[in-house]
């Protein structure tokens, strides 16, 4: 009975310094307490629940329209592209393009921000307005988002020649405005002063057409009927003056050379010289041109 009785208490004991032991590897507490008593710990447990990051919007900076000469080289800096998201941190997401007017004309700079679109290859055929649209989607690609920039393409003027011509010679590279057309055209003339028309029979013209002219006030017009009008080798029409010759219309009014040069050959004639003579100190310039 002895014996049963000390094993109980033993075991009593041994139970109470087990439960020390364990509260001292727990919760950190000494060893002071002769016997155990039962107790209830409580602890409060914090728990953060993290919402997956999403993009709301993409801009560009600037917004554009952006304006990009046709000469830029690549790697021309258009736009930095910004996204915004619905947790208010960097994106960490990825970029594309997923589409642009001009096929090839931008790229992006790097398909995570930060990233430029830029100037892959732009030449005067993409002149006008342009677009490129860029998509931002999250690590899950399964939520994006798509912005789109303007971008105006401008020819580049060509350099300017003031410095080399005075103004009323300075003409541009592709003589848009050489000839008559750097002094405001051909003159347009209404008044006329004689109308002479062809004798006929291979006879020489060449006399009334002077004539004509000699007696025809500066500004006006010498009009010449339709025919065909004979000048013979060796004469000339004489402008003296600033007059307008005018004919009837292109195959309408025709003036030939007797024994001239014909289509097809290179024989000048036997007697070559110019059809008409232009009288540079009196201001005058021959220029061929629909009639009125």
């Amino acid at each position: 009975m002895k014996a049963r009785t000390m094993k109980r208490i033993f075991a009593a004991a041994f139970a109470s310094f087990a439960i020390l032991v364990a509260a001292e590897t727990i919760f950190h507490l000494p060893i002071s307490a002769i016997s155990a008593h039962a107790a209830t710990v409580s602890q409060d447990l914090a728990i953060q629940v993290t919402v997956a990051q999403a993009p709301t919007a993409v801009s560009f900076a600037p917004p554009g329209p952006v304006n990009v000469s046709d000469t830029a080289a690549p790697g021309t800096v258009v736009a930095a592209v910004q996204v915004s998201t619905n947790d208010g941190q960097p994106f960490t997401g990825s970029l594309s393009i997923t589409s642009q007017s001009a096929t090839g004309m931008v790229s992006l700079s790097a398909t995570s921000i930060p990233s430029n679109l830029r100037i892959a290859s732009v030449n005067p055929g993409n002149d006008g307005p342009q677009s490129v649209t860029v998509a931002a989607c999250d690590k899950s690609g399964v939520h994006c988002v798509a912005g789109t920039l303007g971008i105006n393409v401008t020819a580049t003027s060509p350099p300017s020649t003031s410095s080399i011509l005075p103004p009323d010679r300075d003409a541009s590279a592709n003589w848009k405005m050489a000839g008559m057309l750097s002094v405001g055209g051909i003159p347009n003339r209404t008044s006329i002063c004689a109308t002479v028309g062809p004798r006929g029979g291979g006879q020489d013209d060449t006399v009334n057409i002077n004539n004509a002219i000699s007696s025809c006030p500066a500004g006006q017009v010498v009009q010449l009927a339709a025919g065909t009008f004979t000048i013979n080798e060796g004469s000339y029409v004489f402008l003296n003056k600033g007059i307008t010759l005018r004919g009837a219309g292109a195959g309408s009014t025709i003036l030939t050379r007797t024994n001239g040069a014909q289509l097809g050959s290179y024989q000048p004639g036997s007697a070559a010289s110019r059809l008409f003579w232009s009288d540079r100190n009196a201001g005058t310039m021959v220029w061929a041109a629909p009639p009125l």
